[in-house]
């Protein structure tokens, strides 16, 4: 008579024991899954914030620059348009010695006979990107006339002082002393009356 009533006592804490394991396994499932909804929102958010601010930052745009004969632009110096323009000069001076060395070869004539004033074809070239490149100030067409006035009349100065030098001399020095002078009244002349006239 006393196995049954041990058995009956035994299987009462065994069910006590399952109710009270289930009861703190429901507890413990509250927190846990409390901290894996609460965990997920800061994630977005951060992820979400964090493709903002790539999206936000959008790389800086570089100025393109233009071949050598372009306009060399506002931000140039005075510098790098002398440059070109000694650089032009001295390409079509060496082209006008070799045609008038090939024609001399030839026999079409004698060598330096060739206009030396030829040689500023490529700095005209590059005086004219540069007009085109301010098109919006009023008065550049202005400048760009007082500029090729007074490289005409320093270039004619320049090339009478030189007379004793075949016309291929003679022309290449008033060339560079016209397109010199040229490049520095249109670069300070423009500016200023951009400055003090204005832009469309």
């Amino acid at each position: 008579m006393g196995r049954p009533r041990r058995a009956g006592g035994s299987g009462r804490v065994s069910g006590e024991q399952r109710r009270r394991g289930a009861k703190r396994r429901g507890r413990g499932s509250t927190p846990s899954g409390g901290q894996r909804r609460g965990g997920t929102r800061p994630r977005g958010q951060r992820s979400g914030q964090a493709s903002g601010g790539q999206r936000g930052q959008e790389p800086e745009r570089q100025p393109q620059s233009g071949g050598f004969w372009q306009a060399s632009g506002r931000e140039a110096s005075l510098t790098d348009l002398l440059g070109r323009v000694l650089l032009g000069l001295l390409v079509g001076v060496v082209g006008l010695v070799l045609i008038d060395g090939i024609f001399a070869a030839v026999g079409l004539g004698t060598f330096g006979h060739v206009s030396g004033w030829l040689a500023a074809i490529l700095p005209v070239w590059l005086f004219a990107e540069e007009l085109r490149a301010w098109s919006g100030v009023t008065l550049r067409s202005g400048v760009a006339i007082v500029g090729a006035l007074a490289g005409l009349a320093l270039g004619s100065l320049a090339g009478g002082a030189t007379s004793f030098l075949p016309p291929l001399g003679v022309g290449a020095v008033g060339a560079t002393v016209a397109s010199l002078c040229y490049a520095v009244v249109w670069y300070y002349g423009v500016r200023w009356v951009a400055h003090r006239v204005g832009e469309r």
